[in-house]
């Protein structure tokens, strides 16, 4: 019995030195790189182990992130964008949470197209080749240079639904006053669709227009 016992103690001994020396020498920053550069996606270092990694200056399309550091816990996996603001996936259901606090827009783009500060939490996932998203938040001083529309404030709420996100935002500004409604539909690999209806006033006329827009992700 007692030596049972001494080799079920070995045992464990043996497992645990496998695990530990698995994990000190597993090649995270080489197949981290080999995921950027297989995507395409420009970074200047990449450092870090099995349960930490930072990659700096990403640059990937109009994207940039001057650093991201990944926290890994084996059943979810945090992306630090900034202090308090990241991004949670669960490695098993595929399942992300987001959590955005004063974060500014234009600090991710490589030319500005859209600026403010964002706060938004929430729950997002892909089904099929659309990303849905449950969740809420807010932009101030929201800009978008296409339009030349600037200091905007949106309050917003979003639901995945068959077809996109339904959308409904409280909008306030110098010049507009209102609330869109609407299906928000964000396609992987192809564009940002909008399609709603805008109702309230423009400079203190009252407006009742239909929206139908197309951002291009490539």
């Amino acid at each position: 019995m007692i030596r049972f016992l001494n080799r079920f103690r070995y045992f464990w001994l043996f497992a645990i030195a496998f695990i530990l020396t698995f994990i000190l020498t597993f090649p995270t920053e080489e197949i981290v790189i080999y995921f950027l550069e297989k995507n395409k996606i420009k970074y200047s270092d990449v450092k870090g182990n099995f349960f930490h990694i930072e990659i700096k200056d990403i640059k990937y399309r109009s994207l940039k992130i001057n650093k991201l550091e990944i926290n890994n816990y084996l059943i979810k996996i945090n992306f630090i964008l900034k202090k308090d603001n990241y991004i949670s996936l669960n490695s098993i259901t595929r399942n992300v949470y987001f959590y955005f606090k004063d974060l500014r827009l234009k600090d991710f783009q490589e030319k500005t197209e859209i600026d403010g500060v964002l706060t938004a939490e929430g729950n997002l996932f892909i089904d099929g080749d659309l990303v849905k998203i449950d969740g809420k938040g807010n932009i101030k001083n929201f800009e978008i240079t296409k339009f030349g529309f600037d200091q905007i404030n949106i309050e917003w709420k979003s639901k995945g639904v068959k077809d996109g996100n339904y959308i409904d935002a409280k909008i306030t500004g110098s010049m507009i006053n209102g609330n869109f409604k609407g299906l928000v539909k964000v396609k992987l690999n192809d564009a940002v669709y909008i399609e709603g209806k805008f109702e309230g006033k423009f400079e203190d006329e009252p407006i009742a227009t239909e929206i139908k827009e197309k951002f291009n992700l490539k």
